[in-house]
């Protein structure tokens, strides 16, 4: 929007928050940001939307976008060290076929792709796992995806490759700008136990920036703890394959939650095999763990520990993973396919709070993103309203629908068209 313009907008219902929607309310936007929220309104909309339903932007909170130009994802296979050889063979063929010029185009030209992608699904803030080569995203033209956290992942079970990682994790963070294109932040991404050489790991990590935000992988196969625990299975197989160290120490899993749990802002991702006394030392610390349905869902997972976790009031944020283990890169679906799986246990106003407040929240984005409330970044969703719906109804009637995916509202657009 022009600086000194402003907007009223009023549509059939606004949810403003995951327990606060409006019916016929009107929103006052001035310079990209909403000044008033209007219940009753008394002046004329500049753009009246009947039948429609507005909603916040959505926060996804665990994507790799660097596998955005993928067709279908992975094959599952029999186990989980099977598809990560497919991600190993991925990267490994890129290496092979590209010089280094062009995989550093190859790769800025597929994360655009995912970035192109999570804009036209309505996201607005996504936290990306990123690995070298990688630049900042140039912004989308005319898309409301307004932040990036981009996590560069540490990873290595030699003591080279691991320091080679870590210092480009701390070459990104030093570069870091605020007024980046897509106001791109730089955080942390130590990979997995299982990929981490221990235990020099944990000891240069505790060293890297607390206030980072952190992510890492942590208890996301049943193969996963067989190897950390007693050595042997599918990823000892892997490893020897392709000749990485096999009796090295094992980082286990208690100590990368006592990682985390040092960190000010912290990531468990998955969590799909988190133990209960696991579970009991993260509801005492601010880890929030990220739950991708759909990939979970790909793996054939056991059932998602989600009511075990809901019981400790452990925070329980969405994310889409990558187009390397999901079909597309919607968080609107990974909301709607956790509300279908635990409906029983998780209303709809708390499975959509897990794409917006909630994330807002634990990122430190309140203040901008989540919600609808005066002072917030006017990025808007909108979806048409399901038939026959009520204030009280039309969030759980989105959620349940296969059809009514919410769309962005461009307000760049609608501005330069008046």
């Amino acid at each position: 929007m022009n600086s000194n313009t402003e907007l009223r907008i009023q549509a059939e219902f606004t949810v403003v928050d995951p327990q606060l929607v409006l019916s016929n309310a009107q929103l006052l936007i001035r310079n990209g940001r909403i000044v008033e929220l209007c219940e009753t309104p008394s002046l004329p909309a500049d753009l009246d939307l009947p039948a429609t339903t507005l909603l916040p932007g959505f926060i996804n909170s665990h994507t790799h976008l660097e596998f955005s130009d993928l067709t279908q994802p992975f094959p599952a296979s029999s186990n989980f060290p099977t598809w990560i050889a497919s991600v190993v063979a991925h990267r490994r063929q890129q290496l092979a076929s590209l010089d280094a010029m062009e995989l550093a185009k190859h790769r800025q030209r597929v994360i655009e792709i995912g970035a192109a992608e999570l804009a036209r699904t309505g996201t607005v803030v996504a936290v990306d796992v990123v690995t070298a080569p990688w630049s900042r995203p140039k912004s989308v033209e005319g898309s409301n995806l307004s932040k990036i956290i981009a996590l560069p992942e540490v990873l290595g079970l030699d003591t080279q490759r691991f320091e080679q990682s870590l210092e480009w994790a701390r070459l990104l963070l030093q570069s870091d700008s605020p007024t980046a294109a897509n106001q791109v932040d730089i955080g942390l991404s130590p990979h997995a136990p299982y990929s981490l050489i221990h235990p020099q790991a944990l000891s240069e990590l505790h060293r890297f920036h607390p206030q980072a935000l952190t992510a890492m992988h942590i208890a996301e196969s049943l193969e996963e703890r067989d190897w950390l625990e007693t050595g042997s299975g599918p990823f000892r197989e892997l490893y020897e394959r392709i000749g990485l160290p096999t009796n090295a120490p094992r980082m286990q899993i208690a100590e990368a939650i006592e990682f985390l749990a040092s960190r000010e802002q912290s990531l468990l991702i998955h969590g799909n095999y988190l133990l209960e006394d696991e579970l009991d030392r993260i509801a005492q610390s601010n880890i929030a763990i990220v739950y991708c349905p759909r990939t979970h869902r790909h793996f054939g997972h056991k059932p998602y520990p989600l009511r075990s976790m809901l019981d400790r009031s452990i925070p329980i944020v969405l994310g889409t993973d990558s187009r390397a283990s999901n079909p597309d890169l919607s968080i609107w679906r990974e909301c709607c396919q956790a509300y279908q799986l635990f409906s029983s246990i998780w209303n709809a106003a708390d499975a959509f709070a897990a794409i917006t407040t909630l994330p807002a929240r634990i990122l430190g984005l309140q203040d901008d993103f989540g919600s609808l409330h005066p002072g917030r970044c006017a990025m808007l969703n909108f979806a048409k309203t399901p038939s026959g719906s009520t204030s009280r109804t039309v969030l759980e009637r989105l959620i349940r629908s296969d059809s009514m995916h919410p769309q962005p509202l461009n307000l760049t657009q609608l501005d330069s068209s008046r």
